[in-house]
């Protein structure tokens, strides 16, 4: 009788809802799925701006000689082959599945892809960019009022009116 109910508890054990643990199959079609090996790649690409603009940033008012311009150059496309180098996608990838895995289920996962795969999942992560970049800006927009009135605060607070 014992044998029979672990029998029975083993057959109905994956109907208690036990989450399966996606396999790295499945997870590196979702990564591939969802533009990621792209989105890394371009990040190469963003670095280096943002260096130049960093570097540009920081020499802004200065004299610099001619070498000094040519050193610091050379630190923006230091910065940007580092990027390129760490930040790979096949560096990134398996920091990715582990996150993932820590946080999709295998029915997920399949979800995922196969919505990537649709029309619709197609425009999501061909208009994502856009989406993100104008959000960015709505929140930037919300967010300086809010900063300059943060400054003003301390301001009272560090200067109060007598």
């Amino acid at each position: 009788m014992r044998k029979l109910s672990l029998l029975t508890l083993a057959l109905l054990f994956p109907l208690l809802g036990v989450a399966a643990e996606p396999t790295d199959a499945s997870l590196k079609a979702l990564l591939e799925a969802s533009g990621l090996p792209a989105a890394i790649g371009t990040l190469s690409t963003s670095s280096s701006q943002y260096a130049h603009q960093v570097i540009d940033q920081a020499i802004k008012g200065r004299d610099l000689t001619e070498q000094q311009k040519k050193n610091l150059d050379g630190l923006g496309d230091k910065f940007s082959a580092a990027v390129q180098q760490d930040m790979s996608y096949d560096k990134m990838s398996p920091l990715y599945m582990k996150i993932y895995r820590e946080n999709f289920t295998q029915e997920e996962v399949d979800g995922l892809v196969a919505f990537f795969k649709t029309p619709a999942g197609v425009a999501y992560l061909k208009k994502m960019p856009q989406v993100m970049q104008k959000t960015s800006e709505a929140s930037r927009n919300v967010m300086v009022p809010l900063m300059q009135k943060l400054q003003a605060d301390i301001s009272g607070v560090l200067e109060p009116k007598k």
